[in-house]
């Protein structure tokens, strides 16, 4: 931390940066170290934890695809910001299926309902969702007017997943 002092801004971002790093990787070694005890002593717990890692990697790759794109031309307009989100998203899923098609021909496995044009669009609409999110913290200044906008999409989102469901 040369040249900061020890309790501003910069240095705070810094530990915290430093900390939620630290976090990340111990969370990953000991999945990697228990994640096989662990599933086979709650094999219930597998869909939810795959669940949650897929959800967890779509929100990082969008989020540094976001943040990268604003970062290398801050003057890019925020519709190519979300588009980048709703690409990376729709993209993931159909790299996920080549990956494991791949290794089906390679392992002689049968994986045909790995694919499916439902989890393709699910992903992408993640991105998009992801992306807005990002897009609305990155480019809107006034903070009230962000939180609006925020709850403006969870609210969206919400209404219609419910006329979704009640069809």
């Amino acid at each position: 931390m040369k040249g900061m002092q020890q309790d501003s801004p910069a240095a705070l971002v810094l530990k915290a940066g430093r900390i939620t790093t630290g976090l990340l990787v111990i969370g990953l070694v000991l999945t990697v170290l228990l994640g096989n005890y662990l599933l086979n002593f709650y094999p219930k717990m597998a869909g939810g934890i795959r669940a949650g890692l897929l959800l967890f990697l779509v929100w990082l790759f969008v989020m540094s695809t976001v943040r990268s794109l604003n970062r290398l031309d801050s003057e890019v307009p925020g519709s190519w910001l979300i588009l980048s989100g709703l690409l990376v998203g729709g993209g993931g899923a159909l790299g996920a299926f080549l990956i494991l098609q791949v290794y089906t021909w390679l392992k002689a496995i049968d994986l045909d309902q790995a694919f499916s044009i439902g989890n393709v669009l699910f992903f992408a609409a993640l991105g998009l969702v992801i992306a807005l999110i990002s897009t609305i913290n990155l480019r809107v200044k006034n903070r009230l007017l962000g939180n609006l906008l925020e709850i403006l999409v969870f609210g969206a989102i919400a209404a219609g997943l419910f006329f979704w469901m009640s069809k």
